[in-house]
């Protein structure tokens, strides 16, 4: 929910503003840091209904959330925005770099398969966290 919120405003400003990797990143950094400030949900979270707690249940503290949230939509956003940056320049880059930029497109695609392996266990799984939940100490509790 929070990326398609995120897409579908960048997307309209970037009509009128550019460059759109720094558009997306400005309406993602606002998004998110206008929920964490305003009762620590986003839009997303509202809808499905869902809390950032500690590992241990407690809710969890300000820095925590932060820190889950730049790491699950800058590594997330930010593969997907270089990946995608990259194959655009496909178009235009010489014949002696399609090779260096295939490799490191390639690298970012098997990223984005251990992320979305990482996701799928967690969708079967009730006892598994999230990559970056491991990482910022957070887990999210449904129906609080």
């Amino acid at each position: 929910m929070d990326w398609i919120i995120i897409y579908i405003v960048s997307d309209i400003l970037n009509i009128f503003l550019g460059p759109k990797w720094l558009v997306t990143f400005i309406v993602g950094a606002i998004y998110i840091l206008g929920a964490e400030i305003t009762n620590q949900k986003t839009f997303g979270m509202r809808i499905v209904g869902i809390r950032l707690t500690n590992r241990f249940g407690q809710d969890a503290t300000w820095l925590q959330i932060c820190l889950r949230n730049m790491i699950a939509y800058g590594i997330i956003g930010g593969t997907f925005g270089i990946q995608g940056r990259l194959l655009d320049m496909t178009a235009y880059a010489p014949s002696s770099e399609l090779i260096t930029i295939q490799k490191i497109v390639l690298a970012l695609s098997f990223v984005l398969l251990l992320i979305l392996v990482d996701l799928l266990i967690d969708t079967f799984s009730q006892k598994h966290r999230l990559f970056f939940e491991r990482l910022s100490g957070t887990d999210t509790k449904v129906g609080q």
